[in-house]
């Protein structure tokens, strides 16, 4: 206030600044702020965990490649497996079939005989039996006989002779019959015989 009481007027202030233009301090422009703030920003985020966890996921993608390459690779060996014990069956199979085959030409062999001795045996008929021998036929491991003697006693005989041979037994005379004939009378036969077993020469 002035000594009449009216308002002070104070002049105005004027800024007076000498310095040329290039050494005037430059006003930070808003990109510069923003990249302050961006700088500041990062600094703040906890990069050690972020880090670690783009770490363990990189893994843990790994990982998941890794099983499900495995889990393929175990898929395959389980078909592998599975066509293995289907080929193993077809092969016990095969293996079961030959040795039925075995078993049923084993049994064919045991079934056969030396033809050549058992005629022998066959045509041994007993002296003065006088007789003929008629038809011998085989059934599996039976030899049929039929014949004539001309006494009723050499059929009884000849039993007896092919039941001790070593290819004959259970020797059995189903049948004798007195006929007549040319030079007298004959006694037909029927003769059974089991065959023993043998093998073929």
């Amino acid at each position: 206030m002035t000594t009449q009481g009216l308002p002070e007027r104070r002049p105005k202030k004027i800024d007076l600044n000498l310095l040329p233009p290039e050494y005037l301090p430059k006003k930070a422009s808003r990109l510069t702020i923003g990249l302050v703030i961006a700088v500041i920003i990062l600094a703040c985020i906890p990069w050690p965990p972020l880090v670690i966890k783009l770490g363990v996921d990189a893994k843990n993608s790994d990982l998941a490649d890794d099983l499900k390459t495995l889990t393929t690779q175990y898929q395959q060996g389980s078909s592998l497996v599975n066509q293995c014990n289907q080929v193993q069956g077809e092969i016990d199979a095969c293996h079961a079939r030959l040795a039925s085959i075995e078993n049923d030409f084993q049994s064919f062999l045991n079934l056969t005989y030396p033809w050549s001795v058992i005629m022998d045996d066959v045509q041994q008929t007993p002296k003065g039996a006088g007789g003929t021998l008629g038809d011998i036929t085989q059934s599996e491991s039976t030899i049929a006989i039929n014949g004539q003697f001309i006494k009723e006693k050499y059929v009884y005989e000849y039993a007896v002779l092919l039941n001790e041979t070593a290819h004959f037994t259970q020797v059995t005379i189903n049948s004798i019959r007195k006929v007549a004939g040319e030079a007298g009378d004959v006694y037909q036969f029927d003769i059974q015989a089991m065959l023993k077993g043998g093998s073929e020469e």
